[in-house]
């Protein structure tokens, strides 16, 4: 009587501990569902946009300076100006013991004055150096790894550092072939010439070089993440407005590392689409 009781417990219990284990394994499964992570796709837009490669360097601003002098001797009567200060076109350097006044030829710094008052000047002695900023260059330190790709007449982008959101463009006038060495090894100097009077700048101001080598403008783009590589041939996938994804061959033409200009196989607006 004991064993039958017992036997049907424990097939009562078998029961119970079956039907707690696959409410339990339904219940797991759902709750799996619930937080499985959705498949992740990272899109990248084609779109018209500008491609450009360049290189970097960095230099200083410096005006090109010009040494006054008079082809007679004088005695300096009174010096209005010292080394280091602002001037303006026109404005009074000095005036001789005759009452001749020499005027400053253009606008700029001066950065050497060699009269004296009360002091005589010989015939074409030097009187003053102004530095004109009205032509105003920068010399530019290029790396031994770039220096070859560099040409007069190459059109270079300066930015400031005080004036981090003005790119000022320049062009190059001078390549010095002699090398220098530098923090991080051979470089050349190249001096760039500039015309812009906008930003205030002054000799010695550092900035950073942008040096152009190509540049394409209202060019069909495309981000280099989203093309693949197969047997020598490029792909993307394209996702439709069905949400359905597809791989189409396309054609590229130049690239700055970043993104690459599209020749065929895609049109504006269209959405390539990698996984993860």
């Amino acid at each position: 009587m004991r064993k039958n009781k017992l036997k049907k417990f424990l097939l009562f219990a078998t029961f119970l501990i079956m039907i707690g284990g696959f409410g339990f394994y339904h219940y797991y499964e759902k709750r799996q569902e619930e937080q499985k992570i959705p498949e992740l796709w990272r899109e990248y837009p084609v779109s018209k946009g500008n491609i450009t490669s360049h290189f970097d360097g960095g230099g200083k601003v410096f005006f090109d300076e010009t040494t006054y002098t008079k082809p007679y001797w004088m005695m300096v009567d009174k010096v209005f100006v010292k080394e280091g200060d602002i001037v303006k076109k026109e404005q009074p350097i000095l005036r001789d013991s005759l009452g001749n006044v020499i005027l400053s030829e253009s606008n700029g710094i001066v950065t050497k004055i060699q009269a004296e008052n009360k002091k005589e000047i010989q015939y074409k002695q030097p009187i003053v150096t102004i530095g004109s900023s009205d032509k105003k260059s920068a010399r530019i330190k290029v790396k031994q790894d770039n220096i070859n790709a560099v040409e007069i007449g190459q059109e270079v982008k300066l930015n400031f550092i005080g004036d981090s959101s003005t790119e000022i463009a320049s062009k190059v006038t001078e390549i010095n072939g002699l090398p220098k060495d530098g923090q991080e090894g051979v470089e050349y100097e190249v001096t760039v010439q500039f015309d812009n009077n906008e930003v205030v700048l002054l000799p010695g101001m550092t900035c950073s070089a942008k040096f152009i080598e190509k540049s394409l403008t209202d060019v069909l783009t495309i981000s280099n993440k989203a093309i693949q590589i197969k047997n020598g041939k490029q792909y993307v996938q394209i996702r439709n407005k069905k949400e359905e994804v597809k791989q189409i061959e396309i054609k590229t033409g130049f690239s700055d590392g970043r993104v690459s200009e599209v020749l065929e196989g895609l049109k504006e607006g269209d959405i390539a689409v990698v996984k993860g």
